[in-house]
């Protein structure tokens, strides 16, 4: 690949004003309210700087000296298939990237791109049986957000026992991850955020405890060898707490690479798990959730470039039917 210095640059002049005057329904710490005229001028400056961004990615991406790698994809990939495009890279910078811009997606519908870091490997996992999916709900702190819609998408899921934890202390919480049955899903909704370099992040469990992966990494590590093959944060700034999750081996991960507005998240959420639950991949059903969100990008600038895959490249993701493995008859 030819230098990205540019291209990096690009995605940072726009993400330097992303952050700026938020409105205070970001799944995050709220900030001051702007006026409407701030918010016009904001919002102009986003789409002209994001579609600055989009260009010369793309530039680079259909570089002379890249074109043949692309081409033999072009020759081997059928526009029918579902397609992982799985970006391996410890660089922050090429992470936060939303790798679902490059033109090459448009000729295949069910394609999706994911990040992966380095070092894949599988956890130890102990043989599980059950009837039906089991998901592990954290409804954490919701200072200005509305985590209900998230719980209703929930409870419609079919098949399932999910246990819903709200503003659990770290006890609660260390307790269920221990759980002898097992999760199948461990979601997460609240407010959370990262480190400047993504190394770390954590999560605001209750309005006054905070949790890094390192404070119940064991735990962690009981719930993958039960039987953990998805953890979704829909919560802003996710990249440091999946890093984290990455290193205990998770088969796959899905957060949100910036501040997420609460509608989009809750949009995202419901559409992402209708689709997952109908029996679509997790690749597709994330595609056609994110896709979805452009329908909000008018409104909320980028709102489909947020949701991202994070893959543990030595598993294999499972379709929604058999997340659960029933005792045979």
């Amino acid at each position: 690949m030819p230098d990205a210095t540019e291209v990096v640059k690009n995605y940072q002049d726009w993400r330097e004003v992303y952050y700026k005057n938020r409105d205070g329904s970001d799944r995050i710490k709220p900030k001051p309210a702007i006026t409407r005229h701030s918010e016009t001028e904001h919002k102009q400056n986003l789409h002209e700087l994001a579609a600055k961004f989009q260009t010369n990615f793309n530039l680079w991406l259909n570089s002379e000296i890249f074109r043949p790698t692309v081409n033999k994809l072009r020759e081997k990939l059928n526009p029918n298939d579902e397609i992982r495009i799985i970006i391996e890279t410890e660089n922050l910078q090429l992470r936060r990237l939303p790798w679902n811009l490059w033109d090459f997606f448009d000729s295949y519908p069910k394609a999706e791109a994911a990040i992966s870091r380095t070092a894949a490997d599988r956890a130890i996992k102990l043989e599980r049986h059950r009837t039906k999916i089991r998901i592990l709900a954290i409804l954490g702190s919701d200072s200005h957000l509305n985590l209900d819609a998230d719980k209703r998408s929930l409870a419609t899921l079919p098949n399932t026992e999910v246990v819903f934890l709200v503003k659990p202390n770290r006890a609660e919480f260390n307790k269920y991850l221990w759980d002898e049955q097992g999760w199948d899903i461990l979601c997460y909704s609240g407010h959370s955020s990262s480190t400047w370099d993504g190394s770390d992040g954590w999560i605001e469990i209750n309005e006054t405890e905070k949790l890094t992966i390192g404070e119940i990494e064991h735990a962690l590590k009981a719930a993958i060898a039960r039987g953990l093959q998805l953890a979704i944060f829909n919560s802003c700034d996710g990249l440091g707490f999946a890093r984290g999750l990455a290193n205990l081996y998770v088969p796959q991960m899905i957060v949100m690479r910036e501040l997420v507005p609460d509608i989009v998240a809750q949009e995202f959420f419901n559409n992402f798990l209708k689709n997952f639950a109908i029996g679509e991949s997790l690749y597709v059903s994330m595609r056609q959730a994110r896709q979805i969100l452009q329908d909000k990008d008018f409104y909320f600038p980028c709102a489909s470039w947020l949701p991202v895959i994070c893959q543990n490249q030595a598993e294999v993701p499972q379709k929604w039917q058999y997340l659960a493995k029933p005792f045979d008859k």
